[in-house]
């Protein structure tokens, strides 16, 4: 059994420190409440939306714990260099700080320095705690207009469901994002309290749900040779690498994004890597989602291979024709046409009867 006492012990410091007790007091009242939340709602699916704003109110209430910190830092980076600027204009001393103070306040406006946004609070708090990388800054910038949506109202009717279903609308469709985002509320907690008890679990959980941007992946498909980190091997899920791309990532950002992810161009990119993708057991998931998708391209080679694929799947692991069909929801959700998969289908159950 582990033993927390020393974590509690800190904990119990900063509740009794007259300069963290609210602060404090207040994380965790909104931490228990939100567990309590998701123990009302164990699959995640009634109050997902609300449990999120729950989440989202812990990282403003230490986002703004930093405020005045960011604006001391971006007052100072500011007349740095408005000081640096007007010095090419051979500006006399005497001149010089009316100069950087009056211009100072068109800037700063400007840029929302005296007012930091909560995208930008949050991005600092963040890299105050070492979570800076593109993969967390693009994880937090979809959950932020997430959060937004949720806060601010926006229509929810969504004329396709996903099993299972919901008994109201939510505006939150991926329960991985809130996954993602529980862990880094977790990660941050432990931090403000001195704790490490919760950093591998966000560890863990970002490297196997983060995905990568969208230009991450358009510049691996044009200079592969660049990603030295990504090979055959690394380009398993079950494996993966520290850019994020992997199969199943690549698969979900294409049906997430399929106006920035050509499909033409994604399969003849990485041909030459989805011919060499091991047939085994821990890639079975893999060699489906991705014969699936790239069976609707143009490239008479990789359709052939996504059949031949699909087939050894069927014949040679316990993949089961009941599976076939539970990919489709996902793909009429998200507006993808799978024209040649519903033929594959349809082929199947004319042979095989109903499944």
């Amino acid at each position: 059994m582990n033993d927390y006492s020393k974590d509690l012990e800190k904990v119990l410091f900063k509740i009794n420190d007259s300069k963290y007790k609210n602060l404090s007091i207040s994380l965790l009242d909104r931490w228990r409440k939100n567990l309590n939340l998701e123990n009302e709602d164990l699959e995640s699916n009634l109050y997902r939306d609300e449990a999120l704003l729950g989440l989202f109110q812990i990282l403003e209430l230490l986002s703004n714990s930093r405020e005045d910190e960011l604006k001391k830092i971006a007052e100072s980076k500011i007349k740095s260099s408005l000081k640096e600027y007007a010095s090419l204009m051979l500006t006399r001393n005497d001149e010089l700080d009316n100069y950087v103070n009056d211009k100072y306040k068109i800037v700063s406006t400007a840029l929302g320095a005296k007012s930091p946004n909560f995208s930008t609070k949050i991005k600092y708090l963040l890299s105050k705690n070492g979570i800076d990388s593109e993969n967390d800054m693009y994880f937090v910038e979809s959950v932020i207009k997430l959060r937004n949506a949720i806060a601010h109202g926006r229509f929810l009717f969504q004329p396709i469901f996903r099993w299972p279903l919901t008994p109201f609308f939510n505006i939150s469709q991926n329960v991985s994002e809130f996954d993602v985002l529980r862990s880094l509320v977790k990660r941050l907690i432990g931090n403000f309290f001195e704790i490490s008890t919760w950093n591998s679990d966000y560890t863990e959980v970002s490297k196997a749900l983060l995905k990568p941007p969208i230009k991450t992946i358009q510049k691996f498909m044009k200079e592969p040779e660049t990603f030295k980190q990504v090979t055959f091997d690394t380009l398993e899920s079950s494996i993966g690498n520290e850019t994020g791309i992997t199969w199943t990532n690549i698969y979900l950002s294409y049906i997430e994004n399929p106006k920035k992810l050509n499909l033409d161009d994604l399969a003849n990119s990485l041909k030459r890597y989805f011919f060499n993708l091991k047939k085994t057991e821990d890639n079975i998931d893999d060699i489906f989602v991705t014969s699936v998708i790239f069976m609707e391209c143009s490239n008479d080679e990789v359709v052939a291979e996504c059949y031949r694929k699909i087939e050894w799947l069927m014949n040679n692991t316990h993949f089961h024709d009941s599976s076939l069909i539970n990919i489709m929801p996902e793909l009429d959700f998200h507006h993808i046409q799978y024209p040649r998969y519903k033929k594959f289908i349809e082929m199947r159950r004319n042979i095989d009867g109903e499944f």
